[in-house]
């Protein structure tokens, strides 16, 4: 794929992303704009609420039998990968991005993905963030 088509794939799948987030209320819709417009990677049987942030909907994988609750945030751009038979309940960040610390202008950005394993319950308002060395 080019460079320009990505681009325009990428920009689709944010404004999707958005229009999920306010408009689309029917779950069945909202998961099927989720795999088929946006691309997201999502096992069967599972279930995104409304009112979640993904700001990049390619890095967020979601196994089968999930319930990701409303109104979390997914900085995803170091990858996040949930497991199957999982509960993520509302209002909860996952970032798996942030300042490198040792930078001495703040400016880099440094990734590191974070998984979920099978069979896990993510309490509400929870923040969970990559390990980084």
């Amino acid at each position: 794929m080019n460079s320009l088509s990505k681009k325009i794939q990428n920009r689709i799948a944010h404004y999707a992303v958005r229009l999920n987030k306010y408009q689309i209320f029917s779950n069945r819709l909202r998961m099927a704009v989720y795999r088929q417009i946006v691309g997201m990677r999502i096992g069967r049987d599972t279930m995104i609420w409304a009112g979640n942030k993904i700001n990049d909907p390619s890095r967020l994988v979601i196994g089968d039998n999930c319930i990701v609750g409303p109104s979390n945030v997914f900085l995803s751009r170091g990858g996040v990968e949930i497991g199957n038979n999982v509960n993520v309940s509302g209002y909860s960040f996952f970032i798996s991005q942030q300042h490198d610390l040792q930078g001495g202008d703040f400016l880099k950005t440094t990734h590191g993905e974070i998984k979920i394993k099978d069979r896990v319950w993510v309490a509400t308002n929870l923040s969970l963030i990559h390990i980084s060395e």
